[in-house]
């Protein structure tokens, strides 16, 4: 079992053998963690390099026009809601948009900023591995490389999204959690841990339910004497102070953005909640999440979550990994719920095969878990983790898959998710995929890890270990998944790419440029996103145009309800018949 005492620091020179292994001079170790960093930031810039306009619509649009006003830009729209608004994550990127560039060099910016914060969950894997998890620094060293690469992570580099930052968050919280809690004495650990959450809660909903449970936290440690009432205060007023500084920042946006989200949510949840298909719902959405994440991590996090229950429910561990599982867990509860609450409500995202995308970003910390389970708990014990994890996997995959055909049969068509599913748009380039083969598919992968991990002799004839063979089965395959997702992701860009340019047809610099509102939505926000210089407005489709309207993107469709620009004095100028749009000027 876990060592109860407090460890030295992973980095110290003077950390014990453990397993017959001896920790390398701090100065190597730094410089492999480091090195691997690096990697992990050119892994993700490489990845974003073909990608020149935004796909995820209308969320990137909605942060990157809230980035571009940080950096004293324009104002434009964005698809939040007063109540559900967050902008943490605007502000981290909006530092892309200083100095007068295109969108094109803005955005790449973007994605080296999305890279280098994306990449920070490698060497925090590696720390929380020996640090909370006490796993010798090779196992440590190799897990943290596997777990970096994982699609459920790296995905989001390539997009202008929040979820860039949370799972580096989630682990760095979970993280400080049991450092502060072994050091219950240090205000600053305090701080720390509830900094985190007050961040959390800066970039994200989800953020709400991180800080709740942080709070609860901080109060339960407190009513059990495992901290004094300055701590309690201290985490107190850092969560107070981040909340404040949220407000803040969107005090400081001023009027320059028009929310466009619907400012009703509250009466929409409200609705939900007096009907009576919501329980349904909500637990076919909650079913469907708890599925995907599991095979998408080959069935690591449910081991992950069994060996959590079994770290709270035993004496022997040391408390502060005790309360710092239980958290993770109360947490990651709380957003698959509130997830399925948000999503029942909203007619669109029901049509859903899968939306896993809130609940993906616990992903890389019980698969840290889960593997440290499966290399600290007895071999019997880890024999019935994988058959309940086998089990729930392949029944959870025919519920899904009838789901699916029931739908199909009534005539109704269920998407897959394509922005909360990564691993499944990387598998569709080999054929589109239903539940059960993506579900046999990555179960095999991690029969194979759990196989060389438990199921082999301690020892081969040869110089690897059988654990070594098993992390490393689990990095190819997150990096093949990282390569054919590339591609998935390249057939999007091309979708939504608008040709030709405005500029190419003559839009200067300083013009007023204004839209339809039955304009292609998606073309006309990457065509917008091009007007660096000022906000492109939405006018109805009957409306005349305001008298500084220069030019106007309208549908353009022959067979069809076109725009017509000449009855307002408009003369065509060109614009891409099979995409539907078109470019008048005044």
């Amino acid at each position: 079992m876990l060592d109860a005492q407090v460890p030295p620091s992973p980095l110290s020179v003077a950390a014990p053998v453990e397993s017959g292994e001896r920790a390398p001079r701090r100065q190597l170790l730094i410089m492999l963690l480091v090195g691997g960093y690096l990697a992990n930031v050119i892994l993700r810039v490489w990845l974003s390099n073909r990608i020149s306009l935004p796909v995820a619509h209308t969320d990137e649009d909605s942060y990157l026009n809230t980035a571009r006003v940080f950096a004293g830009g324009p104002g434009g729209f964005s698809s939040e809601n007063n109540l559900l608004r967050r902008v943490g994550y605007a502000w981290l990127i909006s530092p892309a948009f200083l100095g007068d560039h295109s969108f094109g060099t803005s955005y790449a910016r973007v994605h080296v900023l999305n890279a280098i914060y994306n990449s920070t969950i490698f060497p925090l894997a590696y720390l929380f591995a020996r640090s909370a998890l006490r796993l010798p620094w090779r196992r440590s060293f190799l897990l943290a490389l596997a777990v970096a690469v994982m699609p459920s992570t790296v995905f989001w580099s390539e997009l202008a999204m929040t979820d860039v930052v949370l799972a580096p968050l989630t682990v760095a919280w979970v993280l400080l959690i049991v450092l502060w809690l072994r050091r219950p004495a240090g205000l600053w650990w305090s701080a720390g841990a509830a900094a985190v959450a007050g961040f959390y809660y800066m970039i994200h909903i989800r953020g709400v339910v991180i800080l709740a449970v942080h709070l609860a936290l901080v109060l339960a440690v407190t009513i059990a004497r495992r901290i004094k009432f300055r701590a309690l205060a201290v985490a107190a007023v850092t969560a107070v102070a981040f909340i404040g500084a949220h407000q803040l920042l969107v005090r400081s946006l001023g009027d320059k953005l028009y929310l466009s989200g619907d400012a009703n949510v509250a009466a929409s949840t409200a609705r939900e909640l007096s009907s009576g298909t919501l329980a349904k719902t909500m637990i076919t959405i909650v079913g469907s999440q708890l599925w995907y994440i599991s095979v998408a991590t080959f069935g690591l996090i449910m081991i992950g979550w069994l060996f959590a229950v079994r770290i709270m429910r035993s004496r022997t561990e040391e408390p502060p990994l005790r309360w710092a599982m239980a958290a993770g867990l109360s947490a990651t509860a709380g957003v698959v719920v509130g997830c399925a609450l948000l999503l029942s409500t909203t007619p669109s995202a029901t049509s859903d095969l899968v939306y896993a995308r809130y609940a993906e970003a616990f992903a890389p910390l019980w698969t840290l878990v889960g593997i440290g389970g499966l290399l600290t708990v007895g071999r019997i014990t880890a024999r019935w983790w994988g058959l309940v994890t086998m089990g729930f996997m392949v029944v959870a995959g025919l519920s899904v898959q009838l789901r699916l055909d029931r739908a199909e049969a009534g005539g109704r068509k269920l998407r897959h998710g394509l922005f909360s599913a990564p691993e499944l748009l990387a598998t569709e380039r080999f054929g589109l995929l239903d539940p059960l083969v993506f579900t046999a598919l990555l179960l095999a992968v991690g029969v194979v890890v759990f196989l060389l991990m438990r199921g082999m002799p301690a020892h081969w004839s040869g110089r690897v270990r059988p654990w070594a063979a098993g992390l490393a089965v689990m990095l190819v395959v997150n990096v093949v998944l990282l390569l054919s997702l590339r591609w998935g992701v390249g057939l999007q860009v091309e979708r939504v790419t608008p040709t030709p340019t405005l500029a190419a047809l003559g839009v200067h610099e300083g013009a007023q440029v204004y839209a339809t509102r039955n304009a292609p939505r998606i073309l006309m926000l990457n065509l917008a996103h091009n007007v660096t210089w000022d906000d492109v407005p939405i006018i109805d489709n009957d409306a005349r145009p305001p008298a500084d309207a220069e030019y106007m993107i309208a549908l353009w469709n022959p067979t069809g309800n076109t725009w017509n620009g000449e009855q307002y004095g408009y003369r065509y100028v060109g614009g891409n018949v099979e995409q539907k749009w078109a470019l008048w000027r005044r």
